[in-house]
């Protein structure tokens, strides 16, 4: 009797303890950040592909900061260092970032605990770290016309970048089966990149899953289950522009104010290339001196580009031409994803590339033509 009655005053203590713990109202987020040049502290909540909010902002002062304020729920959201982000769950709590030449996370709230905790394993910062190194030591000073180089030094970043992927999936897959809350659920699979696992009529399923046992559904779920109904969607109304499908008409304004007609370029080439880019995609300008190679070799013989950039910025757009120095056909839509043409095109990342016939048939798409696939693919049909 003697132990029940004391265990059953541990408890009540513990009780007591807990309804006195006033609930947090406001979030505090500090850290020393080594190796900085006392740059800006913001937190940024993405609302969609073209609107954020700063949620706070400060500067470092002697490597250190603070960020203070409130929010009232849950909220995923970016922590900039400079141009070093950090994902995290905030919530009304206190943190501390982590961040040098082998750490990247933010320690403390009991979601971002769960969410992000992968950030703090041991075994991932020396994947992530190694992954780092390998990339920096294959490709530096690489030529990018050399396809042995190449395809050897991507291989070898392949390689290590998969073992970070593997150890993050493995991570989030323990918290999807397992024994946590609804919320974490929610958070881990929105960030989870595990399509083998997880794939989009999966996740559908899943995010109802997690909203029926909710009092009420949550933004986030509902959000992704619409963005994935969407990809659903637009996967197959992409079976219209497959290889052996009719081009469809593009017409935009060159550095003249000149409108220019993908079926005028068409007509007069054997095999024209719609090149989706913008001034701010590095695999799209990493793509050009594969193109311009291409461009030398076969425009004699019929060979064009019409190169459209989804740059929302005219100076930006010209600043990359003038820099790029590209010989083929530029054109612009500044209506970004937007546009006609990336509409048309189902374009939702970029690069995008269509290689169109004089016939108007779409030939080859994709990754079907990146890179030395292209040179092949190019080969091939001027034989």
């Amino acid at each position: 009797m003697k132990i029940i009655k004391n265990s059953y005053l541990v408890l009540l203590l513990a009780l007591a303890v807990t309804s006195c713990t006033p609930e947090k109202t406001s979030f505090t987020i500090s850290g020393t950040i080594e190796n900085t040049n006392n740059e800006e502290v913001s937190i940024v909540l993405f609302n969609n592909e073209t609107k954020t909010d700063t949620i706070a902002i400060s500067n470092l002062v002697d490597s250190s900061f603070q960020l203070t304020g409130n929010v009232e729920k849950p909220t995923k959201v970016l922590l900039f260092v400079g141009h070093t982000n950090i994902p995290m769950i905030l919530e009304n709590d206190t943190y501390n970032v982590v961040l040098n030449d082998t750490q990247k996370y933010v320690k403390g709230g009991n979601l971002n605990q769960i969410v992000y905790g992968y950030l703090q394993q041991t075994d991932y910062q020396n994947a992530k770290s190694d992954a780092k190194q390998t990339a920096e030591i294959v490709f530096k000073d690489i030529d990018w016309l050399d396809k042995e180089a190449v395809e050897f030094a991507r291989a070898k970043n392949n390689e290590k970048t998969a073992i970070t992927y593997k150890i993050q999936n493995k991570y989030m897959q323990t918290i999807l089966e397992g024994d946590y809350s609804e919320l974490a659920k929610i958070y881990t699979l929105s960030d989870n990149y595990d399509w083998k696992n997880y794939d989009a009529d999966k996740r559908i399923e899943l995010y109802k899953t997690y909203n029926e046992a909710l009092s009420q559904s949550h933004p986030v779920a509902n959000e992704m289950i619409q963005t994935l109904t969407d990809y659903k969607i637009i996967e197959e109304k992409k079976l219209s522009i497959a290889p052996g499908k009719p081009f469809k008409e593009v017409i935009a304004k060159d550095i003249n104010n000149e409108e220019i007609a993908l079926s005028e370029t068409i007509k007069n080439n054997k095999y024209t290339l719609l090149e989706f880019w913008a001034s701010w995609c590095g695999p799209c300008r990493g793509e050009f001196p594969h193109l311009k190679k291409a461009y030398k070799t076969y425009n004699s013989k019929g060979f064009e580009i019409y190169g459209l950039s989804l740059d929302d910025k005219e100076d930006r757009w010209l600043k990359a031409l003038k820099e790029e120095d590209t010989p083929w056909i530029n054109v612009v839509d500044f209506k970004h994803f937007k546009s006609d043409a990336a509409v048309a095109y189902f374009v939702q990342g970029i690069p995008a590339s269509f290689l169109i016939a004089n016939d108007g048939t779409i030939v080859a798409s994709g990754d079907d033509i990146r890179g030395f696939a292209l040179d092949e693919k190019l080969e091939e049909l001027f034989k």
